[in-house]
């Protein structure tokens, strides 16, 4: 490759890791969710937060260098751009894998809302890094290259517990593709043991995190009280303490009438049943998620095995992952400036400050309403790109038709069980499967790429 062609190239990924941030660089800052105050505090208190895993918050502390949240969200981008560069080198020439992938980022940016969870500090953007590695796990042949990617999905699965789930599911779901297009598919053994290892090491590796941090091996401290969550806002609890005798003998029965009706206010308020007691006076209100972890549970285990309520909740849960998979719209960040606990956090652990003061969401609610939009019509149009490009190649039997074929089972596959965890276990949640749902798109560019090019080299041999 000559001198030029690399400053070009070098130009070309650097533009591209800019224009997903566009979200970014219009705020004024990186975009803060709620929770982006936990992944920002934790490690520097020293102590594992009781409600997510520990990864996330080591990478934040330890990639900003304590200087700047700017550092998170480019490293963030450029993960994106490797991955957009790794699909594309798979399939086209090598002088046009660039400038293909400058083109996907950009209208990837304009036209989804990828560029959004790229521009936040939270971990939602790597349920699509995921999926996305995974893809391209059972098609890449380098060594080093596969490599990379098994450390980028066991990052992914470290990084939230719904992305842990998803990834046991889905490396079972492609060790079954491996069986079926074993023929195809090089280096399967070398493959199926890397699958294999993504199944289990994240399930050690965060107790382990837990263990260095807290001294104490275990998973998550905090599912019996999410789940319980779960069941209030789906009224389960409510028919469980109405219809059942053995109800009476749980602490929530009591104050039944007080209970809301949303598991965030029942997580989150002040006023919920949850904090009651003196359990917030013996190390906040951490402690009393701790407190009621063993009851919730012995709680939760009666519900489940009640064959009328388990019923109830898989009809319940069916239903809301089908809403799931449907609602993916960008939503809205609300203020995170004064009364937030910004301010603090960002003073204390950062020298970007004044970017922070400065920046549109410090006193404004961002509403995304046309990016959403933009993306509805961006997803149907994929869709139908991907049917019609499909019958095209088809038709002209691509060599490489096949693993086409597993990147798109691997993705859809990907989106299904993301959408089906985070329904079950938390709700339906627009920013759950709006962090996945752009990965359509970007097949969709990759198919059309790749007939451009097969027809410009038919010309090429007419000519």
């Amino acid at each position: 490759m000559n001198k030029r062609l690399l400053i070009l190239n070098f130009l070309l990924m650097a533009m591209s890791v800019c224009i997903l941030l566009i979200p970014a660089f219009k705020n004024g800052y990186p975009l803060l969710y709620s929770d982006s105050a936990t992944y920002i505090v934790a490690v520097s208190n020293g102590a594992v937060p009781i409600d997510r895993p520990m990864l996330y918050c080591f990478l934040v502390r330890h990639l900003s260098l304590s200087y700047s949240l700017w550092l998170i969200v480019i490293v963030q981008s450029l993960v994106f751009v490797w991955l957009t560069v790794m699909t594309l080198k798979q399939f086209l020439d090598s002088k046009l894998v660039v400038i293909c992938s400058f083109i996907v980022c950009m209208l990837l940016s304009f036209l989804t809302g990828a560029s959004n969870y790229l521009s936040q500090i939270m971990p939602d953007v790597f349920s699509g890094f995921l999926i996305w590695a995974l893809a391209l796990l059972l098609v890449v042949e380098k060594r080093n290259e596969r490599i990379s990617l098994i450390i980028l999905v066991i990052v992914s699965a470290m990084v939230h517990f719904s992305n842990l789930l998803t990834a046991t599911g889905l490396s079972l779901v492609l060790l079954i593709l491996l069986s079926i297009f074993k023929n195809r598919i090089l280096h399967i053994r070398e493959k199926a043991v890397n699958l294999a290892l993504i199944f289990v090491l994240p399930w050690i590796l965060i107790p382990s995190f837990n263990f260095i941090f807290d001294k104490e091996f275990y998973l998550n401290k905090s599912s019996n009280v999410f789940f319980t969550g779960r069941l209030i806002e789906t009224k389960i609890l409510s028919d469980f303490f109405e219809n059942q005798p053995e109800a009476k003998k749980y602490s929530l029965y009591a104050v039944k009438d007080r209970i809301p009706e949303k598991a965030w206010q029942f997580l989150w308020n002040n006023d919920s049943p949850l904090y009651d007691g003196d359990c917030s006076q013996h190390g906040g209100w951490s402690n009393c998620w701790k407190v009621h972890s063993s009851e919730y549970g012995k709680m939760i285990k009666e519900i489940l095995t009640t064959p009328s309520l388990l019923k109830k909740f898989i009809w319940i849960s069916v239903t809301d992952w089908k809403n799931q998979l449907f609602d993916f719209d960008i939503g809205h960040l609300t203020p995170q400036g004064k009364g937030s606990g910004f301010e603090e956090i960002i003073s204390l652990h950062f020298d970007d400050f004044l970017q922070y003061r400065t920046a549109k969401q410090y006193s404004e609610t961002l509403y995304f309403e046309k990016e959403s939009k933009l993306q509805r019509w961006t997803i149907g149009l994929s869709i139908f790109i991907i049917v019609l490009l499909f019958i095209n190649l088809a038709k002209i039997k691509y060599v490489d038709f096949k693993l086409l074929i597993i990147i798109l089972i691997t993705m859809i596959a990907g989106i299904l069980l993301n959408g089906l965890f985070c329904s079950v276990f938390s709700g339906v949640l627009n920013r759950y499967q709006g962090r996945v749902i752009w990965l359509i798109p970007i097949f969709a560019l990759s198919l059309l790429f790749i007939l451009v090019s097969l027809k410009l080299q038919q010309r090429e041999k007419q000519v």
